[in-house]
């Protein structure tokens, strides 16, 4: 089985050591794995037990991945439709903001009220230099640049977003770009939008800060959802090229 590395990163390590043995990559360390490796280790000399650990892993040429160091922080909830002229556009720099709240370094001026973050949203976006329309990631990094945070682009490949999806079920504080209708289940609002993804709930869903959400009953907007890896693996875009992810750190 896998050596010490986080839950979050179990399957895409999982599925690296298939990749390197020839195999499905299904992320199921069943028993063609084992016996792949089984063999793999006879090969070179070592004990053969069929898991994957430091030596075994090391001969693959596969990293393995410590776990994330995970500061204090808490996910919070902000209305990007109080957040000044460029509020229907807003949810990238507000992602931005409440990541940081995330992390545990809040920018200066945010209160812990969904509707009064105007000051800091619209300081993230002169940050990220675009003074109109909707921002893309890359520009979302370089604003969390200038606040001192530390990010990492998970968008080089088609694997991006599901990285991204990982990454924040161990914990990590990601800003994840998705069709918003698919996330809330509806028809409607197919447009392009930013959430902020951390942890898990009791049940083991993903914590999502979601600055346009809408509940059809009470009508409230921003809120903290928990949803399962199914439901944001679906809310991904169709376009391979924008299945992205932005990790945020302190």
């Amino acid at each position: 089985m896998p050596g010490s590395i986080t839950q979050a990163e179990i399957s895409r390590v999982v599925r690296q050591i298939q990749a390197k043995r020839g195999l499905v990559q299904d992320a199921n360390y069943g028993s063609v794995t084992v016996a792949s490796i089984k063999k793999f280790q006879a090969s070179k000399g070592l004990v053969q037990d069929g898991r994957s650990g430091p030596k075994t892993m090391s001969l693959l040429g596969v990293v393995r991945v410590i776990a994330a160091k995970v500061v204090p922080g808490k996910l919070v909830a902000i209305n990007q439709f109080y957040t000044g002229a460029q509020s229907k556009d807003n949810c990238g720099p507000t992602s931005c903001v409440v990541a940081l709240v995330a992390i545990g370094r809040p920018p200066t001026g945010y209160v812990s009220s969904p509707t009064g973050n105007r000051g800091p949203v619209e300081r993230m976006r002169t940050a990220t230099g675009v003074v109109v329309g909707p921002t893309d990631l890359r520009q979302l990094q370089t604003a969390l640049h200038k606040y001192s945070a530390r990010t990492e682009y998970l968008g080089s490949d088609v694997n991006g977003y599901e990285k991204g999806i990982q990454r924040a079920r161990g914990g990590e504080t990601v800003i994840l770009n998705l069709t918003h209708g698919r996330l809330l289940g509806t028809l409607g609002k197919q447009y392009g939008h930013y959430v902020v993804a951390r942890g898990t709930d009791s049940s083991g869903r993903i914590l999502v800060s979601d600055s346009a959400h809408w509940d059809p009953v009470n009508g409230s907007r921003g809120a903290v959802v928990p949803y399962t890896e199914t439901q944001l693996r679906n809310a991904r875009h169709n376009t391979a090229s924008l299945r992205r992810a932005l990790v945020v750190k302190a």
